[in-house]
């Protein structure tokens, strides 16, 4: 699995399957994620961690699959952007839409699903 380990801006326990940014910040060297918002470029998907601000992050990159939170209802193979929470929502609705997953299966809003996460703008 495609991992690697930030250090948390906030407290993301909560967050498990959101999408992250990286928010400008290092603590001792290392940089800081924060939640993606609405279309923003996330660099990939909370797997663990978090619990509160300055600890690691795990977070899943390109080229790998993760479980990613839904914002709202999507189908299966639907190309994924960032909500306005950080949850993955379908792309396609406006031009330059920031994909960060395709979705490996359907579901609803507040589910996790698997992704497979991908980065390009549709």
């Amino acid at each position: 699995m495609s991992t690697k380990s930030f250090i948390s801006a906030a407290d993301l326990s909560a967050k498990i399957g959101y999408a992250v940014k990286l928010n400008g910040s290092l603590t001792n060297g290392q940089a800081q994620v924060a939640l993606a918002g609405a279309n923003e470029k996330a660099i990939g998907i909370i797997k663990d961690g978090g619990r509160a601000s300055g600890d690691e992050v795990s977070v899943v990159y390109e080229g790998d699959t993760n479980e990613a939170r839904l914002g709202d209802t999507v189908t299966v193979a639907d190309f994924l952007k960032v909500d306005s929470t950080g949850r993955l929502v379908t792309a396609g609705g406006t031009d330059d839409d920031n994909v960060i997953a395709q979705a490996l299966k359907s579901g609803a809003v507040g589910e996790l699903i698997p992704v497979i996460i991908v980065k390009f703008v549709l």
